[in-house]
């Protein structure tokens, strides 16, 4: 009787001594990971920027015609280097690296429906919430109220991987300066301590729009 006594002493110390031990893990993991989290926020907000950025058009497009050969060789070359520095090649339930160079291949292979000059980007961090989805992984979501362009054309097909626009109306060939607003969702996983995109969901709606002098340098 002793004896088993004693093994079942010893069953419960040692699950104390696990228990405290997973305890210690979780409670340390999530101190890493409140650390890191403004780390996290700054790369999802570098890595929207940049994926927005790649709406600027080269200089030979023209509305409703398709890219050069060229064009689209340097536009593509832009996309990689883009999917390179910012996401890790994965499946998921999000818009995928794959997804996206799958939309940006059917957009440079159409007519072009906007011209875009400029593309400015604003996130405040207020607008940054990231919690974590597991070990090394995180969903960071924001808001984006404060997107501007400055485009010829319909200015509704602004590219974030998927299309967004159910209509792409050309308008006439005057210069338009469009306030975009909307929201977006990424899940980020860190690899070899740096933090990637694994996958995006972006909403973006042309919430208005006025006529505008194109940027120096603007015009083909």
């Amino acid at each position: 009787m002793k004896r088993f006594w004693k093994k079942i002493n010893r069953g419960l110390l040692l699950g104390g001594a696990l228990l405290l031990a997973l305890t210690v893990f979780v409670v340390v993991k999530n101190v890493q990971f409140k650390k890191e989290a403004p780390v996290i926020a700054s790369r999802a907000r570098e890595a929207v920027v940049s994926l927005l950025e790649l709406n600027l058009a080269p200089r030979d497009a023209a509305l409703s015609v398709p890219l050069s050969e060229a064009s689209v060789r340097e536009q593509k070359a832009g996309l990689e280097a883009h999917l390179k520095e910012y996401w890790e090649v994965t499946e998921g339930n999000y818009v995928t690296a794959n997804d996206v160079r799958l939309s940006f291949d059917e957009l440079l292979s159409a007519d072009v429906e906007t011209l875009f000059y400029s593309v400015d980007v604003e996130i405040p961090d207020s607008a940054m919430q990231v919690r974590s989805s597991g070990p090394d992984y995180a969903i960071v979501s924001f808001e984006m109220n404060r997107v501007s362009a400055v485009f010829k054309g319909s200015g509704e097909r602004l590219f974030t991987g998927e299309y967004y626009a159910e209509s792409s109306t050309l308008r006439d060939d005057s210069a338009w300066r469009g306030a975009y607003r909307g929201y977006a969702e990424m899940e980020m996983h860190r690899v070899d301590g740096i933090w990637r995109v694994c996958g995006i969901s972006i909403y973006l709606n042309l919430s208005g729009s006025v006529q505008t002098e194109l940027p120096t340098g603007g015009e083909e």
